[in-house]
């Protein structure tokens, strides 16, 4: 097939990303710039368009250099590390550069890549830790800090990722894992559950509960399952959305329904004998108004509020709490009349419940990698942490049973 040669009225041949524009008689240039923006200039003629092309390809050149002699900044670096960030969702990407502008950007970030080495990384940290900063939030910074120097390393531009290793050590020392998420036990979780039981305020609640202890999933995930997820007869529930709070256009926050951050997120959970139950309950009781409300283009929506509206953590963490300290309050006045000890329940939120899961899924199954699809972990890291813990726990209970068979005297 012949190609075809563009041209100007003048006969002048147009190289690709020009073009003339009859209307007005102008010309313009559209190009990619070195963040992988679309953008475009425009002149009078053919001859000063070029010219602005030339000093364009420079100014190119002249960062392509400053980039791969490494005397770009940590703020450069973070800028063409967005800018390779095409198919991430706005909330994380708005994220991400609250993270970097807030924490990173004003200090941190100045000096040239090729000069920061772990020692500097770890010490930024500390001192963020010892202003007051949770791990959690380290944890972000770190998550848009590691992917920068690590594209710097991928193109050699930096022999090794001076990031590398610093959020383990920051966890090692804030005591994360010592002091923070733990599930509740399995008494704790029969004794919730068989209290919200066709309990005249908290029943309306069992069958949701039910499906969270029995799926693990995300209270955002768990907002969006649609009644088609769900599949009776092969027994799977699909997880292939989320909610989300993001900042529209218009400037306001709001809902937002949109598939999971990661790949891992997309995943299939077979479905346990008694959420199944539950979920026909739920599916029989709703046959009349399985559509409901509309949310951001979709409908039939299995868990929802009074108002027909999606639930979110705030106000499922805020029914936890009103069902412990009531459950706690009668099992107390239970328990002086009986002359016994009150079994009391401790005060927990929608991730614990999560956390609980796994731990009663690594408890049942040894292969981690089944553990990691189940819950959609991203990193099997933060699989093995938990199995870890649970392993401790499981072999100190086995070798407490060894008292008296060792031959110890």
């Amino acid at each position: 097939m012949k190609s075809i040669t563009r041209r100007d009225p003048g006969g002048n041949v147009l190289n690709n990303g020009e073009y003339y524009s009859k209307s007005n008689g102008a010309y313009r240039f559209s190009y990619t710039d070195p963040l992988g923006k679309r953008r475009q200039i425009s002149a009078v003629n053919l001859e000063k368009l070029r010219e602005k092309e030339n000093k364009i390809f420079h100014t190119f050149r002249s960062e392509l250099n400053e980039y791969t002699s490494g005397t770009v900044t940590l703020n450069d670096l973070f800028d063409i590390y967005m800018g390779t960030k095409e198919n991430i969702r706005k909330s994380t990407r708005d994220n991400y550069y609250y993270m970097y502008d807030r924490f990173v950007r004003p200090g941190f970030g100045k000096k040239k890549v090729g000069e920061y080495r772990y020692s500097d990384v770890l010490a930024f940290y500390n001192m963020l830790e010892r202003s007051g900063l949770k791990y959690n939030t380290l944890d972000n910074i770190q998550s848009v800090v590691y992917p920068c120097f690590e594209m710097a390393k991928r193109d050699g531009i930096i022999h090794g990722n001076p990031a590398e290793g610093a959020k383990t050590e920051i966890r090692r020392n804030s005591g994360y894992y010592t002091s923070s998420i733990h599930p509740i036990t399995k008494e704790e979780q029969v004794a919730f559950l068989e209290y919200i039981k066709g309990h005249e305020v908290y029943g309306r609640w069992y069958g949701m509960f039910i499906f969270m202890f029995g799926t693990g999933v995300r209270i955002g995930e768990l907002a969006a399952v649609l009644w088609e997820d769900i599949d009776f007869e092969a027994e799977v529930i699909s997880i292939k959305r989320a909610v989300s709070i993001e900042k529209r256009v218009s400037g306001l926050r709001g809902i937002v329904i949109s598939i999971p951050k990661t790949g891992s997120g997309i995943r299939d959970i077979p479905m346990l004998p008694e959420v199944k139950a539950e979920l026909m309950k739920l599916h029989e009781e709703r046959t009349f108004n399985k559509k409901g409300v509309v949310i951001d283009g979709y409908k039939g929506f299995v868990f929802t509020n009074r108002d027909g509206g999606l639930v979110n953590q705030q106000s499922v963490n805020r029914v936890i709490m009103r069902v412990v300290e009531d459950y706690n309050a009668t099992e107390a006045t239970r328990a002086v009349k009986e002359k016994r000890p009150a079994i009391l329940l401790p005060h927990f939120t929608t991730h614990m419940i999560r956390h609980s899961f796994c731990s009663r899924l690594c408890e049942n199954e040894n292969n981690i990698k089944v553990i990691q699809a189940i819950m959609g972990h991203t990193d099997i890291r933060t699989t093995m942490e938990i199995y870890a813990e649970v392993s401790n726990s499981r072999k100190l209970q086995s070798f407490r049973q060894y008292g008296g068979q060792m031959g110890l005297c």
